[in-house]
């Protein structure tokens, strides 16, 4: 979420204070008192002023500012909220919007301190500060989200799991207009042009985000800055009743897929001993699934309830109801061929990590790095099965044909390895393994180099040795994979 305060457009503080005309002695005094900077003085007229004439709007507004720059953010509020309502004077545009932008301040200043609270595990804090953000901006679902966090951290398990069960029936009707209208978490501008044309207003950019408006369809499609670099990217939007005001269409409107996913893995866990819990599992990984493109973890989680619960027939029809509905969404496809691995249907899987693989190239670095992955992955199961199928005497025939599947997965891998700008364990430990199943030393002696290198931040990982020592052992370097296997053994051991 973008944390930085709105700044105020046209209205300046303390509008209220042009002219003394028919103003009252309460009034007057006031505002002399906060052109001398005598504060406390001014509030204390001010109070003075709207316990007589309580439909005073200036007098409200006086006093809200003047609480605002004491920090003293509820008072503040209450204040402002008195001089909407107020019709002697009636708040202008320009008040209305300048109310809007220190209420939207406060808030996130409350926010942001309870962030950092959490952050720095001063629960305790950190849980004032959101109550103070709740009392600013009620039924606001950020202040939801935050507390759900902070329980999980004290810990408290049923207060974090009502704080999500609430933070979910709040936006949901927010996620189902969005997801209806094409819109997802993680998407770029050109993908949210792409569902829903050319935007009214917009202004985004890379190093802060912000927001594209659409008068017709009355929707803010707010963006944050992309990770790595990335082109800036939805965390969420906002479907206003009536036509917003220039402030209310930039005032971002977070939405988070992480209470759906935390809900989804304790249903998970608990459908071991209550399976009718992973029909709930499987609501929320699905809707995780659909609103959330950066969520590539519920796929083989998804697999596995169908799996579980034996409804594989019922799975390929949400799959590829899912695929129809968005045939250019790259995760379906992956989902769905995660799936198909899980059932040994390796053709369709691969089928379906290629169709993502084509719409994800060039477009979307993260999905095609994931499609190759999942594509080398495919072939290697397949061509394992193939080798364990064939036994200890396996024909020419069956060599040829697991060695053909391997021999695919490692072209796989190598692309992936190609265009990552540095070196990755997971990738390489598979690659290495394949070098050695497919006796190709030169590429094993390439894949040990590159591990090598890696041992500065992977040598605290049991499982670096564990792949160091099998390729020692391979290349004949006996005392090297002696030294590698003593170290995973101490590693394991903690030491």
């Amino acid at each position: 979420m973008r944390t930085t305060l709105v700044a105020l457009s046209a209205a300046t503080l303390f509008l209220a204070l042009s002219g003394f005309d028919c103003a009252s002695t309460e009034m007057t005094t006031a505002k002399l008192a906060i052109r001398n900077r005598d504060f406390q003085k001014a509030a204390d007229n001010l109070k003075k002023e709207v316990a007589a004439h309580p439909q005073n709007g200036e007098a409200w507004l006086m006093l809200g500012d003047i609480y605002n720059g004491q920090g003293k953010f509820v008072d503040m509020s209450n204040a402002y909220e008195k001089a909407l309502v107020a019709t002697q004077p009636a708040m202008t545009k320009e008040e209305r919007e300048k109310i809007t932008i220190d209420r939207f301040n406060a808030w996130l200043t409350k926010y942001n301190e309870a962030q950092t609270d959490y952050s720095a595990h001063r629960l305790e804090l950190a849980s004032a500060n959101i109550d103070t953000a709740a009392m600013l901006r009620p039924n606001y679902s950020e202040n939801l989200f935050l507390r759900g966090l902070i329980y999980r951290e004290v810990p408290n398990k049923e207060k974090e799991t009502a704080a999500y069960n609430q933070y979910i029936s709040l936006v949901q009707p927010e996620v189902d207009e969005g997801m209806k209208a094409g819109l997802a978490l993680g998407m770029t501008t050109a993908q949210v042009e792409a569902r829903l044309g050319k935007p009214t207003k917009s202004q985004v950019s890379d190093t802060a985000g912000g927001f594209l408006y659409y008068a017709p369809k009355n929707v803010s499609v707010f963006f944050t800055p992309g990770m790595r670099g990335g082109a800036p990217e939805v965390e969420g939007w906002t479907f206003f009743k009536t036509p917003p005001s220039d402030i209310e269409q930039q005032l971002s409107h977070p939405l988070r897929s992480a209470p759906y996913y935390s809900l989804a893995v304790d249903a998970y866990q608990e459908g071991e001993k209550n399976t009718q819990r992973y029909d709930d599992a499987l609501k929320y990984f699905r809707l995780v699934e659909k609103l959330d493109t950066k969520q590539e973890a519920v796929g083989p989680i998804i697999a596995d309830i169908y799996t579980r619960t034996k409804r594989t027939g019922e799975a390929k029809v949400s799959y590829e109801d899912a695929i129809r509905q968005s045939p250019s969404d790259p995760s379906l496809y992956i989902n769905y061929g995660t799936f198909l691995v899980s059932q040994k249907d390796y053709d369709g899987a691969v089928q379906n990590f290629e169709k993502a693989l084509t719409i994800s190239k060039g477009k979307d670095k993260d999905k095609e790095e994931t499609a190759l992955f999942d594509l080398g992955a495919v072939y290697k199961n397949w061509g394992a099965d193939l080798q364990n199928a064939a036994g200890d005497k396996a024909t020419n025939a069956q060599t040829a044909a697991f060695s053909e599947k391997l021999k695919k997965s490692l072209s796989y891998f190598e692309e992936i390895r190609k265009i990552k700008k540095t070196p990755d364990f997971a990738l390489e430990s598979e690659i290495a393994n394949l070098y050695e199943v497919l006796h190709n030393d030169a590429g094993l002696n390439q894949s040990v180099k590159i591990l090598e290198s890696l041992q500065s931040t992977e040598g605290g990982n049991a499982a670096y040795w564990d792949t160091m020592e099998l390729a020692y052992a391979y290349l004949g370097k006996n005392d090297k994979a002696a030294a590698a296997h003593k170290r995973a053994e101490d590693l394991q051991k903690g030491k």
